[in-house]
């Protein structure tokens, strides 16, 4: 069988045996009318006022929006929230975009055109969050487990302070989107630095769809009620990115609504695990760095038999990711040993920007063997990724199947980090107990 794997913006077709199992989103019911529905939402929110009256006599409004990263449907959600709030009172003046960064660089001219439209930054200020400026952060406060809440001073300032987001499964905080747009994307280096630390991340319960018990969706919501969110709008986009599910109010009231609809697409269950899994970045623009790559290896994790293997196809247009990302990378090169860096970045002294996702790197490691095929990673980066490269996935397939026992168990992910499939078997917990891996 031809299945066409997410892969930059075209895709990628790869034959497969029949006997392969396939783990896809189930299919979603689409919203024919979104801009119609969501116009009825905002007048009949979950949990809160409808946003018409949480803005009278507002001055102003702060609207936060997720970088290029984030396939969010903005040109459908914005403008009946900006027709909300001018009939509100308020001028196109008013009101600005902010556009939560976290620790990603600011978007380009061309990538605020995609996430904008032109008409909407004609019309209006935007403005990228930059962690690293101390002169935009103002601290209010800390956690109760001691995490400073640095947050952008422009949205603390706002009248009114509204949050756009997709909600879609995410490998560390569960789901994305909500409280994260905030308390990840608006905050300090300091912040993350502690949010994205290990004490919450090689925590169990941090991993992908997992809400309850996870310490760092917990700690996520509590920076986002001291910072203030006024109004939460959050959408659920299917395979083809059609809007699917939108969900207003409250900002923990309507992401939890959000997570509890995106569940029943994104999470497949399995009652085996598999030799070999095929996954991929899920697409454009996704896939456009390793960095981002990551999840969809860790994602795969689940329904991975312990020292199995794992092939990605990632088209990594932009190559590795960050500067910062790449010295992860070559600081776990040098350790050799998963082990050791794990001790190494625990240490304070120690820490540098995007350690996490070489951390994320650390656990498909430990997984089992990776193979990638990349037609944009240039030569001199491929020793970074830690990965065997492949010329196409149908010899990563070859490769990873000889002299594996259980060759005929192969999975395949086609969406990559937009669905996760579970195992009942244990398989996690058994890889957890394996002890070291060398890098």
């Amino acid at each position: 069988m031809i299945l066409n794997l997410k892969y930059g913006r075209t895709g990628l077709d790869v034959e497969f045996e029949e006997s392969t199992t396939v783990f896809r989103t189930r299919d979603m019911p689409v919203i024919g009318n979104p801009t119609a529905r969501l116009k009825e939402f905002l007048e009949r929110p979950i949990a809160t006022l409808p946003l018409g009256e949480i803005a009278r006599g507002r001055r102003n409004a702060c609207i936060v929006v997720s970088d290029i990263t984030r396939p969010v449907p903005n040109k459908i959600l914005l403008p009946p929230i900006i027709e909300t709030l001018k009939r509100s009172g308020m001028r196109p003046d008013d009101i600005f975009f902010l556009v939560a960064t976290g620790l990603h660089r600011a978007p380009t001219d061309a990538e605020l055109r995609e996430i904008f439209g032109e008409e909407l930054l004609a019309a209006h200020r935007v403005v990228s969050h930059d962690a690293r400026d101390e002169s935009r952060m103002s601290r209010i406060g800390r956690t109760g487990r001691g995490t400073p809440i640095d947050i952008n001073r422009a949205f603390l300032e706002s009248d009114l302070r509204i949050v756009i987001g997709l909600v879609e499964p995410h490998f560390m905080a569960g789901y994305s989107g909500g409280r994260k747009s905030v308390a990840i994307g608006l905050c300090s280096v300091e912040s993350v630095k502690r949010l994205h630390g290990t004490g919450f991340l090689e925590h169990p319960g941090a991993r992908n769809c997992e809400l309850g018990g996870n310490p760092l969706h917990a700690e996520l919501t509590e920076i986002a009620a001291a910072a203030g969110v006024d109004f939460c709008v959050s959408a659920v986009i299917d395979a083809g990115r059609r809007i699917g599910g939108i969900f207003c109010g409250d900002v923990v009231e309507s992401h939890a609504a959000a997570c509890e609809f995106a569940e029943k697409y994104c999470v497949a269950r399995s009652d085996r695990a598999f030799d070999v899994v095929v996954t991929t970045a899920g697409g454009y623009p996704l896939d456009t760095t390793y960095y981002q790559a990551v999840k969809g290896l860790v994602g795969a994790l689940d329904i991975l038999s312990p020292g199995g293997a794992l092939i990605l196809a990632s088209e990594c247009s932009a190559g590795l990711g960050s500067a910062e990302f790449r010295l992860g990378l070559e600081r776990l090169r040098e350790l050799g040993d998963c082990d050791d860096f794990l001790r190494h970045i625990a240490e304070p002294a120690n820490f540098v920007v995007d350690q996490w996702e070489v951390e994320m790197l650390v656990k498909a490691l430990r997984g089992g063997d990776i193979y990638m095929y990349s037609t944009g990673l240039p030569d001199f980066d491929w020793p970074l990724t830690f990965a065997r490269r492949v010329g196409s996935v149908r010899e990563g397939l070859d490769l990873a199947s000889a002299g594996r026992r259980g060759a005929g168990r192969i999975a395949v992910i086609p969406e990559g980090p937009y669905v996760i499939p579970k195992s009942d078997d244990g398989t996690v917990d058994e890889r957890r107990r394996r002890g070291a891996h060398r890098a």
